[in-house]
């Protein structure tokens, strides 16, 4: 069973009344991945790199790109879905196979880049 975490978002508007702005999924967790696309011919790697940053970009989670990973920060079966988005797309660009080295922190009652690497910034 897929339990999710919520967080509300208040307002307090000038005559004093609550307005709830929206509801907030909050993530349970980090997931980094370096993806590895077999090219044809030693063609040049970054544009499939490129892609697939692309594809995390496009999801709308937050993510981090450093240089040998990237990691994503959301609810983990989202995060596993844009695993799986980005391998299909070096495949549809061409890629006879791929390997993606994964590294996962779940956490049920919150998951966050900032608060883990707070106490380095």
């Amino acid at each position: 069973m897929l339990m999710l975490r919520l967080q509300m978002i208040f307002c307090l508007n000038p005559n004093k009344s609550i307005i709830i702005k929206g509801i907030v999924n909050m993530a349970n967790a980090l997931v980094s991945i370096q993806i590895m696309p077999k090219t044809n011919n030693n063609e040049d790697v970054i544009p499939y790199v490129d892609r697939a940053i692309e594809v995390i970009a496009n999801s709308g989670v937050k993510y981090f790109v450093s240089p040998l990973e990237t990691t994503m920060e959301g609810q983990l079966d989202h995060l596993l879905d844009i695993i799986k988005q980005m391998n299909t797309a070096m495949i549809e660009m061409g890629s006879p196979n791929v390997l993606s080295q994964i590294k996962v922190y779940y956490n049920p009652a919150g998951a966050s880049m900032d608060k883990l690497t707070e106490k380095y910034r």
